[in-house]
């Protein structure tokens, strides 16, 4: 008995020091989102992939999607809605510190693109109220422009090959936004370190 409890002991310490000494090639992050921007907030999504050059640093590709409430407008002559959406195009270095308690916090640092959308549609009516003679529309307008993002991560192992990003806190800019993330991290491929 004490033999076998021995050599299950020197096998799960050669694991756990596999682990540690691991680091994946790739990491491909995947997740619910929500962002504050002044006083409204807006759901979404938010996905990244990751390359690791060592146990520290990797370059990141970040893409997110948020989209706001409905605004309802309407007078005699025009009625619709309009829905704002944002989406943000980042990628930069990250640093992560692979602890053996399988936590790995990390930093980012993020340059890009910012899209900001607005889809509106509804009802025009131009000739009131001389004329009844009303038209559906529905326009959409871009306007781009570059962003960034200074945010960590907190991420646990719970497989070789998933992890769960347990956090994700990202200031955004232009325009100026508090994005949270949360959600699960596929690792690929290993690299002793």
């Amino acid at each position: 008995m004490a033999r076998s409890l021995l050599i299950m002991s020197a096998f799960l310490m050669n694991c756990s020091l596999g682990n540690a000494q691991s680091v994946p090639v790739a990491e491909v992050f995947a997740g619910y989102s929500h962002l504050w921007q002044g006083n409204q907030t807006a759901p979404g999504w938010n996905a990244s992939a990751s390359v690791n050059t060592n146990r520290w640093l990797g370059v990141v590709a970040d893409f997110s999607g948020h989209y706001f409430p409905e605004e309802i407008f309407g007078s005699a002559s025009n009625s619709g809605k309009s829905r704002p959406s944002h989406y943000r195009f980042l990628v930069g270095p990250q640093l992560s510190w692979r602890t053996p308690k399988r936590l790995t916090p990390g930093i980012h640092a993020l340059v890009g693109l910012t899209q900001r959308r607005i889809h509106t549609s509804g009802i025009s009516n131009p000739g009131y109220p001389f004329s009844s003679e009303a038209f559906p529309y529905s326009v959409t307008t871009t306007d781009n422009d570059f962003g960034g993002a200074v945010g960590a991560t907190l991420d646990i192992q719970a497989t070789d090959r998933v992890a769960v990003r347990l956090i994700q806190f990202d200031y955004l800019g232009n325009p100026s936004a508090v994005r949270f993330s949360v959600g699960i991290v596929m690792l690929h491929g290993r690299r002793g370190q």
